[in-house]
């Protein structure tokens, strides 16, 4: 993550020296001053803020949920989330053991949670 935002800067750097060449130019383009308004691209890159992402949200805190907030979010109960997960796990759906390189594959409890979350809202 650190390793992708100093790269980040760098090519802003880059940018910054070949569109403006005296000092002053890019004094100004830093401080978010008049310049700032001709380069929009320029000035979201500089200022880019950072998303906050929840990590293992289905391994953690869905467990945690009790009966209501589950029903309430996954229009279904539980037990009947487990049901269809019984059924679906013998299919040919992929899984983290059966798959292909690429991206890590998603557990089958996590795309059934994340479609029904989807489906519901």
């Amino acid at each position: 993550m650190e390793v992708r935002r100093t790269r980040r800067k760098k090519i802003c750097a880059a940018m910054i020296l070949q569109m403006y060449s005296s000092e002053r130019e890019i004094q100004n383009v830093l401080m978010i001053g008049q310049t700032m308004t001709t380069s929009p691209i320029l000035a979201r890159a500089i200022r880019r803020n950072k998303v906050p992402r929840v990590h293992a949200f289905a391994e953690h805190t869905v467990l945690q949920y009790d009966d209501l907030d589950f029903k309430f979010h996954f229009r279904l109960q539980r037990c009947t989330v487990e049901v269809l997960l019984h059924q679906l796990g013998n299919s040919s759906i992929p899984t983290p053991e059966n798959s292909f390189g690429g991206t890590k594959a998603l557990t089958l409890k996590k795309q059934l949670l994340m479609f029904l979350w989807f489906a519901g809202k």
